[in-house]
């Protein structure tokens, strides 16, 4: 059982109302008696109970991240530019764990349950019937990712990055672009859903007649490795790469064919998307669309903050993050 301000009040001769100013640093405790009290605190090892005072205050002083998972490239950035935003704020950072479609229930326990003053859901689905409920109950939820016109959220243009990566690509002379997505897995989020979008739409502008599309099963280094396979197999192989699933299979991709005698960008031109720290240490200098994750994850933290703060015109703000293309050598 931990030490109590009655036991700290009792070994230093005070009563404790007493010890309660000290911790308050109050005036009106004379030097000699704090310096009592706060040696005999340090030597109890003493720690006043926030959580029981902030819950009769009705707060928790803490912003909760929610996810299904949190091991990806993009993730990982998001919350270091977390990580940045909150440092100052005097707020608790807590990741919590949901199984994918349960986000938003996540989120609700969260909020009524008083974890958290205001929460951000990475990569949730949800209806705008909960958004509008969370709404007129004043729950501080952001979205990121897959935002809803009207509630809080923070998004990166999806389908600009894929239009703009076809664009360019088709503007380097190259005429079979095709596109890794995994859309058994991740339809219906907008990293997958207005990529593609963006891809059939500037293949369209472009007058590309020829598409193709690599379905993948995960966004990983194997996936990546597997894409060379199917390249390598086709009658008619593309001669450019739009890596949408990200970074790390471009990466794995450009080992594999250097590894087994295919020219980057010769035979192929390779351009991921995402722009993370795998794009800037691949031996061949990865071409790629930018995704600002850390700068997302800022913004995503200073909605939520301004939605604690009282800001009306926060519940209804969405941040969006345009696409920006960096070439390298794979392009």
């Amino acid at each position: 059982m931990g030490v109590t301000i009655k036991q700290i009040a009792e070994l230093a001769g005070v009563a404790p109302t007493t010890v309660s100013l000290v911790l308050r640093d109050s005036k009106k405790v004379g030097q000699e008696t704090k310096r009592r009290v706060l040696r005999i605190i340090e030597e109890m090892d003493y720690y006043p109970n926030h959580s029981g005072k902030l819950l009769k205050q009705g707060r928790s002083d803490a912003i909760a991240v929610v996810s299904s998972y949190f091991q990806n490239i993009f993730k990982m950035e998001f919350m270091g530019g977390v990580e940045r935003a909150i440092r100052d704020s005097g707020l608790q950072l807590r990741q919590f764990y949901a199984e994918s479609g349960q986000e938003p229930a996540k989120c609700k326990e969260i909020l009524f349950g008083k974890m958290a003053d205001a929460a951000m859901a990475l990569s949730a689905i949800a209806d705008p019937g909960f958004l509008q409920k969370m709404r007129a109950a004043r729950k501080p939820l952001v979205l990121v990712e897959d935002v809803v016109e009207g509630f809080p959220g923070v998004r990166f243009d999806n389908y600009a990055c894929a239009y703009e990566a076809v664009r360019y690509l088709a503007g380097k002379g190259r005429r079979r672009i095709s596109i890794s997505l995994s859309m058994k897995t991740y339809m219906g989020h907008c990293f997958v859903d207005e990529r593609l979008r963006g891809y059939i739409a500037a293949l369209r502008d472009m007058d590309l007649a020829y598409t193709d599309i690599i379905e993948l099963p995960a966004y990983d280094l194997e996936s990546g490795r597997l894409m060379l396979d199917r390249i390598l197999g086709m009658k008619e192989p593309p001669d450019a790469l739009f890596c949408a699933s990200g970074d790390i299979t471009a990466a794995a991709f450009l080992k594999e064919a250097r590894l087994r005698g295919l020219r980057v960008p010769d035979d192929i031109a390779v351009l991921g998307c995402d722009d993370s720290i795998i794009a800037h240490t691949t031996t061949l200098g990865l071409s790629t669309i930018r995704q600002p994750a850390q700068a997302m994850g800022e913004a995503a933290l200073k909605l939520a903050l301004s939605l604690i703060e009282g800001d009306d015109e926060a519940w209804s703000r969405v941040i969006t993050f345009a696409p920006e293309l960096i070439i390298r050598e794979s392009a």
